[in-house]
């Protein structure tokens, strides 16, 4: 993969984009954890929080995947 530097911007553009989506998502689930601490938590803040985490889970996997497919870390180095 060989982008000129408009399109090495773009690029990059978008990861910082992506990771902020992602980070936002990550601290949303963060905020839910207090709720369940307790033994009083309910069934359905637990359900919740669990589906946040594997929804962030399968998310992060196809993140990862198009980073190392998409070659963008081999193209950061060579800039």
């Amino acid at each position: 993969m060989s982008l000129d530097s408009e399109e090495f911007l773009a690029y990059v553009m978008h990861l910082r984009r992506e990771h902020r989506r992602l980070r936002q998502w990550l601290l949303s689930i963060k905020r839910q954890w207090p709720s369940i601490g307790h033994r009083s938590a309910d069934r359905a803040a637990l359900t919740k929080l669990v589906e946040g985490l594997t929804a962030l889970r399968a998310e992060l996997a196809h993140h990862f995947l198009e980073e190392e497919n998409g070659g963008c870390l081999e193209e950061a180095v060579s800039h």
